[in-house]
């Protein structure tokens, strides 16, 4: 009876690992062990190559449908079986593929990556919503607009490229992007639409480039994990619950006169302190629309000078003594490559060498990291 239980505990936990993969065996209990043992590496050897099927979606997974001027094709749908990653291809039918449409991926939670040809212009509404398992996204600087909820509700979200090219992006398009950490919005972006990022708790960064002007309603509401936030002189309104929840969010800076204000702009906020420029206007002292506030002094402009030699350049700029700044470089005015930052500056003075061998033309620029 002994042997006989050992064989059945055997060929129990033998059925058991097959039907996960939908495999079905029909085993006699009276089988010689040795034969069992046998099959069930047989199986092993199988197994792997099963799962890797599941891994990989592909190109014969997608519909393509002719856009509107017959001009190029438009992603259309998926098979929901596709898993793993994706590429996108960049023609089908040798016509351009210009565009993902609405909800193509919604809820499919296998994909792990994605990646979108640089014939694409535009993402539709819902075109990624729920995938829960897509880490990291980059979108090409073909793409010009991304629609409502594109990526609403990826929570596995870590990291994803915004290029300059964007001009639009939809409400609540990274509504619940948990994984989201930080996030640039691109210069060419003049309005954050709202709910844009409503429930990204784990950003503790946002940079709003100078172009904005208006930030929508509950835009960064239950950002939770924000502590400080500075606004561009360039905005003009800041709507309703724009920052509804944000719990830990301490230090608001604006870099210009007080913007148009909707209700409930700091809803449930209530560590926030407004801070403004004292030459600036429409602000209010020691409170500014309920809101703890408080003036302070514009720094002094930043003042650089460059010498050119034979291999390098000498850079040097005007400096508050422990102010922390950062040099960037451009060759073509548009896109910035960080050359150094965290410089301290220890007196009145910051003055940098940057060897220029081999580089035909070269543009720099000084920010202080406030």
């Amino acid at each position: 009876m002994g042997k006989r239980t050992e064989v059945n505990k055997v060929n129990s936990l033998f059925l058991w690992y097959l039907s996960i993969a939908d495999l079905w065996f029909l085993v006699d209990p009276n089988v010689n062990i040795s034969l069992a043992v046998g099959m069930r590496f047989k199986c092993l050897l199988i197994l792997p190559l099963l799962v890797a099927s599941l891994q990989a979606a592909s190109v014969s997974d997608l519909s393509f449908t002719l856009n509107e001027d017959s001009s190029g094709y438009i992603v259309s749908a998926c098979l929901n079986t596709a898993s793993g990653a994706l590429e996108i291809p960049n023609q089908y039918n040798s016509l351009p593929v210009t565009s993902i449409g609405d909800s193509v991926f919604w809820g499919f939670s296998d994909l792990t990556n994605i990646t979108i040809p640089d014939s694409v212009t535009s993402i539709g509404q819902y075109t990624f919503y729920r995938c829960s398992s897509l880490t990291s996204i980059t979108i090409p600087d073909s793409v010009t607009s991304i629609g409502n909820n594109a990526f609403g509700e990826c929570g596995g979200l870590t990291n994803i490229t915004i290029p300059n090219s964007i001009t639009s992006i939809g409400d609540a398009a990274f509504r619940r992007c948990n994984g989201l950490t930080s996030i640039t919005v691109p210069d060419s972006l003049t309005s954050i639409a709202r709910g844009l990022f409503l429930g990204c708790n784990g950003l503790t960064s946002i940079t709003i480039p100078r172009g904005v002007t208006s930030i929508g309603k509950a835009a960064f509401a239950g950002c939770s994990s924000l502590t400080s936030i500075s606004i561009p002189n360039s905005v003009i309104s800041i709507g309703e619950k724009a920052f509804q929840f944000c719990t830990i969010l301490a230090n608001f800076s604006f870099e210009g006169d007080a913007p148009t204000f909707g209700t409930d702009v700091f809803q449930y906020s209530n560590l926030v302190t407004v801070y403004y420029y004292d030459d600036a206007t429409g602000f209010t002292s020691p409170t500014w629309q309920g809101i703890q506030s408080e003036a302070i002094s514009r720094p002094a402009p930043i003042i650089a000078g460059i010498e050119k030699s034979e291999v390098g350049v000498n850079l040097w700029f005007n400096s508050a003594s422990g102010q922390n700044y950062q040099i960037e470089s451009s060759n073509d005015l548009e896109n910035w490559t960080m050359l150094e930052d965290d410089i301290i500056s220890e007196g009145d003075t910051v003055i940098r060498y940057y060897d220029t061998v081999g580089i035909q033309k070269r543009f720099y620029r000084v920010k202080r990291n406030d």
